[in-house]
């Protein structure tokens, strides 16, 4: 741990926004260079101390006493120096505060100082950073006049250029080393965030997570079926526990008595980070319930192929399910009688089979839990098959920035609308990752492109994302039609012992992402010249790229290669996990959404309503089968009818989970 430093008892932080997950990763390639953290006692450390005491100092009126104040960095904050190769050789260095959980990161002490103040004024929620008076609050006094001179349309962000769409197009002059331009009001914190730390998983995306192993009845009559090792959840929130561990004392036995160790036992306490997913499993449950994970117990959805028996593990659960609500049906009939009217549809869906537990609450019964898994694999399906676009970049942002005469004017006018981030098939894909496409490596022309390099027409092409669009087109009907495109950089998958081609292989304005590096033994190879950049349809993406997906570090389910005395617990992998390695052709593992939505929420609150609609009109439809009739109901014109369930309800819960 550092040594605080503090020249008053005031100058104490009482509270922080920190959190060590905001930092960045160390390692970027190419001309994004590359980060270090600076060591407490570095004279940018020393900088901030002062600066920030004394400015603290004087806003809560402590004497000077001749000598400068200083004060240490909040809680889980740290100073990074961000080194950037130039044009001429050189290397340019810019150092950063980061840390906030709600600020990307600090230019200066002086940045610094409002949020500073914010920290140390209890009386304003840390919760709430609308309190704040520094820049990075939109409402804040020092945010509007800032808006307010750079109003006459001073670039706000920098590599910003639309693409013709011919299928490529000279890429816009390269960076001229200045200052960052400030993208906090056009960059969401959540992109940063994502990319500078290479997490797996992201808010807001479907996950298979790992659950106590639920298996068949030893004496079912039919075999084949799947244990329940995994559960569908969207990510609901992502954050960083603390938590104090003793080392070195945990097989003494005086520890389970809680005395002081004995003489000559070294006990070490270290405090440790830990990043949480707060999940929300799909399947009807109760509104709001969270599950706690960390990311060694998720994995991709793309893997569902290698869990739950695959595509024939998934059929037999449909089966089965269909099996189980048949003869509970026959059962509950005969119990009601015939001609019962005691009940409506509803009253007894939710007394059944809609009832929302909690997770965790959810008796472990195999009927009850094939049943609901059933519903969230429904749910989950209808998720994947929508998507949307994201993070729009207004159009006074991108004035001034570099871009071509006529993608401005297409920008302008709003026949072209740029924007940073896709929510497509259950993944959030943002502006800069590395994406699989569907192509195949053998598809490619050579010419625009260069030649495959030996073993890469067997593996994954893959797309570096600049920028997303969305474009009107023309059309020969009267209604409008628009097109979701990707401009970016082009790269193949290639053996990292592969002979280098003499002309430059490694991209430099589009190199890999922490979270992008290519997997073990293997280096990506841009495939385009670096003056060109690459269009591609939206439809054509198969999903984000996991390239250390098999790291024993990072997941606790498939044997890793790298690890092989790991073994206990763990299964081999498929061609699946191939696939999101970048391993295999794109098509082996794909995305097919196809549904667009105006948002996530709209996707996911369609998805539920649609899914538990379609299984409560199969239960009807069992029921009525039956001779049960359901209360009568009046509509708002007062007709007296029946309760009925619509014609063509499926006649099977493996047809109502979309398996069949």
């Amino acid at each position: 741990m550092p040594t605080l430093i503090s020249t008053h008892e005031k100058l104490k932080w009482p509270r922080s926004d920190g959190d060590p997950s905001r930092w960045p990763a160390r390692e970027l390639s190419g001309i994004a260079g590359w980060f270090e953290r600076c060591t407490p006692g570095d004279t940018k450390y020393t900088l901030y101390e002062e600066k920030v005491g004394q400015m603290l100092a004087e806003h809560l009126g402590i004497p000077g006493n001749g000598t400068t104040h200083r004060i240490s960095l909040p809680e889980g904050y740290a100073l990074y120096s961000h080194n950037k190769p130039q044009s001429e050789g050189s290397i340019r260095t810019d150092v950063y505060l980061y840390g906030s959980t709600h600020v990307t990161k600090f230019r200066s002490p002086a940045e610094f100082f409002e949020h500073a103040q914010w920290l140390f004024d209890t009386s304003r929620p840390l919760s709430d950073h609308t309190r704040c008076e520094c820049r990075y609050n939109s409402t804040s006094t020092i945010a509007q006049a800032k808006r307010q001179k750079n109003a006459g349309g001073s670039p706000a962000m920098k590599r910003v250029s639309g693409a013709d769409g011919s299928g490529s197009r000279k890429r816009a002059k390269e960076d001229d080393g200045s200052e960052d331009m400030d993208q906090t009001a056009v960059v969401p914190l959540e992109r940063t965030t994502d990319l500078q730390t290479g997490r797996r998983f992201r808010k807001g995306e479907l996950v298979w997570m790992r659950i106590s192993t639920i298996t068949p009845p030893i004496d079912h009559p039919k075999k084949g079926l799947p244990s329940l090792t995994h559960w569908p959840a969207l990510i609901a929130d992502i954050r960083t526990a603390t938590k104090t561990i003793t080392e070195g004392a945990t097989d003494v036995a005086w520890t389970s008595a809680m005395g002081p160790p004995p003489p000559g036992v070294q006990v070490k306490t270290v405090v440790k980070h830990i990043i949480e997913h707060h999940l929300r499993p799909l399947g009807l449950f109760a509104q709001a319930d969270e599950v706690v994970k960390i990311s060694k117990d998720l994995l991709p959805w793309q893997l569902g192929n290698e869990l739950l028996g695959g595509a024939e593990g998934w059929l037999a659960l449909g089966e089965e399910g269909t099996r189980i609500i048949k003869e509970s049906v026959e059962k509950e009939t005969k119990a009601d009688g015939k001609t019962s009217h005691d009940l409506s549809l509803e009253e007894r869906w939710r007394a059944k089979w809609g009832k929302r537990w909690r997770f965790l609450e959810l008796p472990q019964e195999w009927e009850l839990q094939v049943f609901r898994i059933g519903v969230a694999l429904k749910t989950a399906h209808a998720i994947t098959n929508s998507w949307t676009q994201t993070d729009r970049i207004e159009a006074d942002v991108i004035f001034g920035a570099e871009v071509n005469p006529e993608d401005a004017r297409k920008i302008m006018s709003q026949e072209k609308t740029l924007y940073q981030g896709l929510w497509w098939g259950g993944e959030r894909i943002w502006c800069d990752d590395m994406v699989r496409l569907k192509k195949n490596r053998s598809e490619l022309p050579v010419g625009p492109l260069k030649a495959p390099s030996p073993g890469s027409e067997d593996r994954a092409v893959l797309l570096k994302v600049r920028v997303i669009t969305v474009e009107i087109t023309p059309s020969t009907d009267k209604e409008t039609s628009f097109l979701c495109l990707c401009y970016g950089d082009l790269f193949e998958v290639a053996d990292a012992s592969s002979e280098k081609p003499t002309t430059q292989s490694q991209p430099q304005q589009s190199s890999p992402l922490p979270s992008d590096k290519p997997p073990k033994g293997y280096e990506y190879r841009q495939l385009n010249d670096p003056g060109f950049e690459v269009t591609c349809d939206v439809i054509d993406i198969a999903g984000r790229l996991y390239s250390d997906l098999l790291d024993a570090k990072t997941q606790t389910f498939f044997l890793d290669p790298d690890s092989p005395e790991l073994k206990k617990g763990r299964t081999a992998h498929g061609d699946s996990v191939k696939a999101l390695l970048g391993l295999k052709p794109g098509m082996t593992t794909a995305s097919k959404s196809e549904h667009w939505m105006e948002d996530l929420y709209g996707i996911v609150s369609e998805a539920n309503r649609k899914t538990e609609n379609d299984l409560k009109t199969f239960y009807g439809k069992l029921l009525m089968e039956r001779g049960i009739r359901f209360p009568i109901r009046k509509p708002s014109n007062g007709t007296e009818v029946i309760n009925t369930v619509t014609n063509g309800a499926p006649s099977t819960l493996a047809e109502a989970i979309g398996v069949k």
